[in-house]
């Protein structure tokens, strides 16, 4: 019995894909038990490509994308707080909880009367 390279690849990332999708659900669940506002997004926020790609092009994100679209991918812009950090924070409130395969993070501001 002869086993293929694709094959090996297709179960490779099959499994990376089924333990990203139990690390969501587990993410989800801990950022519902915090009572806060959750704002659920698929990006793989800690990957290399998010990390040097999500930054670089996120105004032409801002620009072309709906902003209901643009809301969920931002917030895992590394900086996102020095550009939409007043507007999120109206719009999710002083404390909110954001989840995606790789992470769940609390954000607040601790000062938010003088944001407003």
């Amino acid at each position: 019995m002869e086993i293929s390279v694709s094959f090996i690849l297709l179960s490779l990332l099959t499994v990376y894909f089924l333990s990203k999708a139990a690390s969501f659900v587990k993410n989800y669940n801990a950022g519902i038990r915090t009572g806060y506002p959750v704002w659920v997004s698929p990006v793989f926020s800690h990957s290399i490509a998010w990390m040097i790609l999500g930054p670089m092009f996120r105004p032409q994100m801002e620009r072309y994308l709906p902003e209901w679209i643009y809301d969920r991918l931002v917030v895992f812009c590394a900086g996102w707080e020095f550009h939409a950090g007043v507007r999120m924070h109206k719009k999710l409130g002083k404390i909110f909880v954001t989840v995606t395969p790789d992470e769940c993070t609390l954000w607040f501001v601790s000062n938010f009367s003088n944001w407003i």
